[in-house]
Formats: C-alpha cells, sequence, structure tokens
C-alpha cells in the first residue's frame, strides 16, 4: 500500500511528539513499529528519522543568483570621507569639507552646462552627449510616439580607475 503524503503541519506535530518522546533504537533482532494515523501499519518508522514531502507546488528551476547590490556613497559620505582625509594633514572642519565637495561638483556642472568636458586624470572625463530625435512605441498600445532629442552625461573611466577595477576582480 503506498503511503500517504505528508503535510508540514503532519511534520511539525510529529516532531514535536519525537522531541517529548525518548528515543529508542531499533535493533535487528526487535524491531519496534509505532504507526501514525498517516503511515500504513505495514511500514517500519523510526523515531529518529523524519522524512518531509510536501503537498505544495513543485518548486520552479533555480534561478541564478543575483550579484549583491554595490553601496551607494552619498554625498554626506563623500563629505565626510573628505573631512576624515584632509584632517591628517591639517585642520578641517565639517562644514569646510562640505564646502569643498559642494564647489567641485558645483563647478563640473556648469563645465557641463557650457558645454565643456570635465576630466579627471586617472578617474575618468564627463561629457554631454546629444542623442537624436527618433520614433518610439507606446507599450501599453503600440502606437507611434515622437521621442525627442536629448542630451545625456557619458562618464569614460581613466587608465588608472579601469585597471584598479580588474585588479580588484
Amino acid at each position: 500500500m503506498p503511503r500517504k503524503k505528508e503535510t508540514i503541519v503532519d511534520v511539525v506535530t510529529e516532531t514535536k511528539a519525537v522531541e517529548a518522546k525518548p528515543t529508542t533504537k531499533q535493533t535487528s533482532n526487535s524491531k519496534t513499529s509505532k504507526t501514525n494515523k498517516n503511515e500504513s501499519p505495514s511500514l517500519p518508522t523510526s523515531t529518529e528519522t523524519i522524512i518531509s514531502t510536501k503537498t505544495a507546488k513543485p518548486t520552479p528551476k533555480a534561478k541564478k543568483e543575483a550579484l549583491p547590490k554595490p553601496k551607494t556613497i552619498t554625498r554626506t559620505e563623500l563629505i565626510q570621507e573628505v573631512a576624515r582625509a584632509i584632517n591628517e594633514h591639517m585642520e578641517i572642519t565639517y562644514r569646510d569639507a562640505e564646502e569643498i565637495v559642494n564647489e567641485i561638483i558645483n563647478s563640473m556642472i556648469n563645465a557641463l552646462k557650457a558645454g565643456d568636458e570635465v576630466e579627471i586624470r586617472g578617474f575618468g572625463s564627463f561629457r554631454i552627449r546629444t542623442r537624436n530625435a527618433r520614433n518610439g512605441r507606446n507599450p501599453k498600445n503600440g502606437a507611434l510616439v515622437e521621442v525627442p532629442s536629448k542630451s545625456v552625461v557619458y562618464f569614460k573611466q581613466g587608465k588608472d580607475l579601469k585597471q584598479s577595477l580588474l585588479k580588484s576582480n
């Protein structure tokens, strides 16, 4: 007679019952057989081993593990890092470090707005790229939509940054 599939509730209940009772070892001379309402009387059961089969849906194929999300450095963390790095050489307050970081970022923004390229040797360069106007499609209804031209910031990593990232991997 085939064995009835156990549910999670049955396994948990059976596990609690096993933990409450002292375990009995089975010997080859005398087999102790206890029956459960979910098992057939002809099958011997062991109080030491519980086989669990779920009646839930079969598990889908395993997906590839996603890479962990990288940590993002915020403006505040950047200010703290600048303050700590400069404090090694001279005395500086958090407010001074904040002004330094804000001035660097504002200078870069103003240069990009003017159409200039911002280059930081060893790190990379920022420049504005213009994307041409194009015809797109509305994904909801498939209708043609005209997408206007726009300007986007483009970053190209520097040689030193590229080499240091390759070494770290």
